[in-house]
């Protein structure tokens, strides 16, 4: 009697453990745009067509840009400082010039901000927030879950040469797309100057990337030193906090430039906590609760923008199992190596993932 075959779950992560870049796929743009109901899942059902537009530009623009900086991190070896200059020039790219909402005070993703903070062509108190976001949830979390989720692949590269020219070559193609339907729909060009400073601001922060020392920032302590009920807590309150502060601020009057300096101050103070308390090692569970606590009010603002159908139910259950599964693999694991940077091996630099 043959054995009884496999159910679908672990079908797919079988699948997902022989593509590995699928995996990175879902996550990003999985956990900015979908969970969070940045692009509402409930449109599978009403009009799939155009959801299923909307999701290949949407994968065509997260996931080309995370694949090429976690190659960045691997070839250059890099940290997790590469990630936070890198995923600023990504934010450039699909803020600056796909989405046009750094320089257009009428794009509805931008709102109130739009008129609060906008001072000579750009949308100064919105830019720090939509930069945090991409930076964090685009990018650092989904990176640092998957090499939670495929250890064997630290430090490897997934990109041979000619991989990381398509997948450049997509990301472009895919940001000039989504700009022309920006300029179709809502009526708006930045004009070439703005285009081709967002592209000079790219290309500078890419060659300061570059020259980051190698494993940079490091922590100025071995073992953490914040609980992992802590580190959730701190996740937990970013996104309220970056969200809540220009509300708050200019629900008093406080001038657009106060506002501004404050959630640049703030990304500072959650930056320094997490710096001066994840430490080198043993840190796995700490930062897998801080993803947990961060993405958490993405979810449940996903949840509400999806009512009456929150479709969306559906992708949190394989979040909360995904994150399950991670959580009981560290704890069997032992607290293990350091996940902070991504070292190189180079005996697998060539190797696609």
């Amino acid at each position: 009697m043959p054995p009884p075959s496999p159910g679908p779950i672990p079908r797919a992560v079988s699948f997902l453990r022989r593509h590995p870049i699928v995996a990175l796929v879902l996550l990003t743009p999985g956990i900015p745009e979908y969970l969070s109901g940045s692009s509402n899942l409930s449109g599978i059902l009403w009009n799939p067509v155009v959801f299923g537009a909307f999701l290949l530009l949407n994968v065509g623009m997260y996931a080309p840009g995370a694949l090429l900086i976690r190659e960045a991190m691997v070839r250059w070896r890099g940290g997790w400082g590469t990630v936070a200059v890198l995923g600023t020039a990504y934010a450039v790219m699909e803020e600056g010039i796909a989405d046009a909402t750094f320089f257009n005070p009428h794009n509805p993703n931008v709102g109130v901000l739009g008129s609060y903070g906008h001072f000579l062509g750009t949308n100064w108190v919105w830019i720090p927030g939509v930069v945090m976001v991409h930076v964090v949830f685009s990018l650092a979390i989904p990176l640092f879950l998957f090499g939670l989720a495929f250890p064997d692949l630290r430090g490897r590269s997934l990109l041979v040469p000619w991989q990381i020219g398509l997948a450049a070559g997509i990301l472009t193609v895919d940001t000039a797309a989504i700009a022309a339907i920006g300029a179709g729909v809502l009526h708006w060009f930045d004009g070439w100057a703005v285009i081709a400073v967002c592209l000079v601001v790219i290309v500078a922060l890419a060659g300061i990337a570059r020259r980051l020392p190698a494993g940079w920032p490091k922590a100025p302590t071995e073992l953490p030193r914040l609980s992992p009920r802590r580190f959730f807590v701190l996740g937990l309150a970013l996104f309220p906090a970056v969200a809540a502060t220009p509300a708050i601020l200019g629900a008093f009057g406080a001038p657009a430039p106060v506002a501004w300096g404050a959630l640049v101050l703030l990304l500072g103070a959650f930056a320094g906590v997490l710096y001066r308390s994840v430490g080198r090692d043993h840190h796995r569970r700490h930062l897998l609760a801080f993803s947990a606590g961060a993405i958490l009010p993405l979810a449940v603002l996903g949840i509400l923008g999806g009512l009456p159908v929150p479709v969306v139910l559906g992708a949190d259950l394989l979040a909360y199992l995904f994150f399950r599964r991670l959580w009981r693999s560290v704890e069997a694991d032992g607290p293990g190596p350091s996940t902070g940077t991504l070292s190189v091996r180079p005996n697998n630099l060539s190797g696609a993932g």
